[in-house]
């Protein structure tokens, strides 16, 4: 595991055992430089652009204000953390707890998932409370327990140090082992402890409730594509609401090679079905707009486009025999926003949004459904790339963060971070204006 050393140290007039000692480097830095040698680590020295003073009693009363105001002040640069799993922060006790420009760092950096080992250099007051701070700052690391050092024993070099250094250099290194391997152990554990017979009960039990409360008498209208999503939902509904309460719509876009998945479907269940073509629509509409407008259609256009127009086939449907409309997103694509908004994004009720990939998978095995259906790998139906070539990463790999927060790879971590965050509006109610004019007229 590759380990940075991130510190702060103070140069010139120190404490030592009570006396002001002029040091031509801190005692943090010493300590850190023989970490290096021990671990091999990458050092980066935190350095405040306006410098503290090198006179010991200037030095308390600048630190001791800034952490009465609370002054983050502005390091002369942040490290870039990505490519390590270990932070070594090491630091001397100011006022009870880290220097100012330490909490100005930390606070841009991205820690989660990381393993922060912290070193408090002290004259007799120990860390106090740096270690809380640390955690309040980084709350998604794991942070190891923390080595107090006192400054004059570092700058006396005396032998005992470089001892207790290796000690819990030692034991913090088996901490980190024994994390990881719980990590690794709750993993397996959540993918080989889902109860799918469970979940698939209260899946079931949860539509039924939601039907009598929504719709005794209506028809659960699935649009079918033939995939894993969209079986699930239906087989759900089937053993919800009974097979005569469940209508399949099937939507090629003129000639689907893989149309023979969705018949598969509505034949294992026996749920009456109708194949609505859209491709004559498609091209209607897309000729129209091209005739219509002066810019040209972009190829995220294309795309959507054929999904919304299904989604408005399924609710035509729908309508037209007093239906409630399935959405067939799941938790793993909603999470990254491999879905189209007001397409299949859409619906009247979600089986599946909380259900990761490997979920459903384990689901729809539970209800019997064939392999061919359960185990289909998505295509995007344009470029013939499946999904997870288009995302660039597999489902097990984002299941297993969304489950655990645990990701090896950084670089994928930092997709799928920015996947969620760029399409999480997705999953949001229309922004509306807040007015605040009365409203008198019942609500129930």
């Amino acid at each position: 595991m590759k380990e940075l050393i991130l510190y702060f140290s103070k140069a010139g007039e120190n404490d030592i055992a009570g006396e002001t000692v002029v040091l031509e480097k801190g005692n943090t830095e010493a300590l850190a430089e023989m970490i290096k040698d021990i671990t091999d680590g990458d050092m980066f020295k935190i350095e405040p652009v306006k410098p503290y003073s090198e006179a010991l009693k200037e030095c308390i009363k600048e630190t001791a204000a800034e952490k009465k105001a609370g002054i983050r002040p502005e390091a002369k640069a942040v490290p870039a953390v990505d490519g390590y799993d270990i932070i070594t922060l090491m630091f001397p006790n100011y006022h009870g707890t880290m220097p100012m420009v330490m909490f100005t760092v930390l606070e841009q950096l991205n820690l989660d998932g990381k393993y922060i080992r912290p070193v408090c250099t002290h004259e007799g007051d120990g860390s106090v409370n740096s270690l809380d701070d640390i955690k309040r700052l980084a709350p998604r690391a794991d942070v190891t327990d923390i080595l107090e050092m006192k400054g004059s024993h570092i700058a006396k070099k005396e032998a005992h140090v470089a001892e207790d250094l290796k000690a819990w250099l030692s034991a913090t290194a088996k901490e980190i082992t024994s994390s990881e391997e719980e990590k690794k152990l709750l993993i397996d554990n959540l993918i080989d402890g889902f109860d799918a017979a469970e979940v698939k009960n209260q899946v079931v039990q949860w539509i039924y409730q939601w039907f009598d409360e929504n719709g005794p008498e209506c028809r659960a209208v699935v649009g079918i594509s033939g995939g894993k999503d969209s079986s699930v939902v239906a087989a759900l509904c089937v053993e919800a609401l009974g097979k005569d309460r469940v209508f399949g719509v099937l939507m090629p876009q003129g000639k689907q090679a893989d149309i023979d998945s969705s018949y598969t479907l509505v034949k294992h269940l026996g749920i009456d079905h109708a194949e609505v073509n859209i491709g004559d629509t498609v091209d209607a509409l897309v000729n129209s707009l091209t005739s219509a407008l002066d810019v040209e259609l972009t190829k995220q256009t294309l795309t959507n486009l054929p999904a919304r127009l299904r989604m408005a086939a399924v609710y035509a449907v729908s309508q037209s025999m007093n239906g409630r409309v399935a959405n067939t997103c799941n938790l793993s694509e909603d999470w990254v926003g491999y879905s189209t908004r007001y397409g299949d994004a859409a619906g009247d009720f979600s089986p599946l949004s909380n259900l990761t990939v490997a979920e459903v998978k384990a689901i729809g095995r539970e209800l019997g459904l064939p392999d061919i259906l359960v185990d289909k790998v998505p295509i995007d139906g344009l470029s013939g790339k499946t999904d997870e070539d288009n995302l660039g990463f597999t489902y097990n790999v984002l299941d297993r963060y969304i489950r655990t927060g645990f990701i090896e790879d950084l670089e994928t971590k930092k997709m799928i971070d920015r996947k969620r965050r760029q399409n999480k509006f997705k999953l949001m109610p229309i922004p509306a204006f807040s007015y605040g004019g009365k409203i008198k007229a019942e609500d129930d």
